[in-house]
């Protein structure tokens, strides 16, 4: 929709600008015609309307400029409204904070490449490619929360699956690109290298014809020397395998999300939590992610039915994970923050 009125607004400037050429052109002949005054005829009644109609070509090009305004300002509530911008600068440490989570804390270029290529896409200058061994939808997910907003859409394109709404566990799919388009204006699409939809030709002409979807691309680490990933750096996500020294540092970050995120007390999650997860999660920031959120909430809650209300799944669901799971013992009573 946005990109239909966007079309309507640059033909209107056409128009517009066809209209303020014919009005120059009617004033100069005009005035051409009137002041050539024949013989015996009265000067100042030919100046009286000569003057009118300058007053009328005036204020008809003030109109014109009027519109002209007026179109820019539609445009530019469409971008603000429709398009894809950066968050406020204030959020610029806490979006450092974790690019440096999932690529190392020691690892400043990667963390400063990062930056830069996430500023890129967002402006609409480059796609943003994510490289790495294991899912990179979950981590496609976060950083799009992180730059444009969680109330921005993110939609996934994958044939393979079935389309669906967002839930807790997955976000909205579809199997179509042009339809992924629509449904991802104002916010991000995300498409699987190894399976672009089929119409993907025509995904790419609406995102080089307009800039109201941010294209984010996930790929396996094939695609690390492709010359055509050379520059802007895609984001490589490294295997937690090889950074086993930071992994308690990563689940203590995951936990301060979640302990914000459910609104509870920062004391619900302990170093025996801790160990927990390390031990219990798969080596990948998704799982980390997700048992550490569900634990917090199940140390945080009363019973399990007020722990799977607060992670917006079902209470079969919840009890299915744990049932999977020796949990750690379990405070005498857990507070929330008022």
């Amino acid at each position: 929709m946005n990109s239909e009125i966007m079309n309507a607004a640059d033909e209107l400037r056409q128009l517009i600008a066809k209209a303020d050429a014919l009005a120059s052109v009617a004033e100069d002949q005009f005035c051409r015609v009137i002041y050539v005054v024949p013989d015996g005829a009265d000067r100042r009644g030919f100046e009286r309307v000569a003057h009118l109609v300058g007053l009328t070509a005036t204020a008809a090009l003030a109109a014109l400029e009027a519109s002209n305004k007026l179109v820019d300002a539609v445009e530019n509530a469409l971008r603000r409204a429709g398009g894809v911008e950066r968050m406020v600068a204030s959020d610029d440490a806490a979006l450092r904070g974790f690019c440096a989570r999932i690529l190392g804390w020691t690892n400043d270029a990667a963390v400063d490449n990062a930056i830069h290529s996430l500023d890129l896409a967002a402006d609409h200058h480059a796609a943003l490619v994510l490289l790495g061994e294991t899912d990179l939808v979950p981590i496609a997910r976060a950083l799009h929360r992180r730059v444009l907003g969680a109330d921005r859409p993110f939609v996934v394109c994958d044939p393979r699956r079935h389309d669906g709404a967002e839930s807790v566990r997955s976000p909205v799919n579809y199997g179509t690109g042009v339809a992924a388009f629509d449904a991802a204006v104002g916010g991000s699409l995300c498409v699987l290298a190894r399976r672009p939809p089929r119409d993907f030709s025509s995904v790419v002409a609406r995102i080089r014809a307009t800039n109201v979807v941010q294209l984010i691309v996930c790929a396996d680490r094939r695609f690390d020397a492709h010359p055509f990933l050379t520059l802007p750096v895609p984001i490589r996500v490294p295997s937690l395998r090889v950074r086993t020294d930071e992994l308690p540092r990563i689940v203590d970050e995951y936990a301060k999300d979640a302990v914000a995120e459910l609104g509870v007390l920062r004391g619900d999650f302990t170093a025996a939590a801790r160990q927990w997860v390390l031990k219990n999660a798969p080596l990948t920031l998704a799982e980390i992610e997700k048992a550490t959120l569900r634990l917090v909430a199940i140390r945080a809650s009363r019973n399990i039915n007020d722990a799977a209300g607060r992670l917006g799944i079902t209470r079969v669901s919840l009890m299915r994970w744990i049932d999977r799971r020796d949990l750690p013992p379990m405070p005498p009573r857990a507070s929330t923050v008022p």
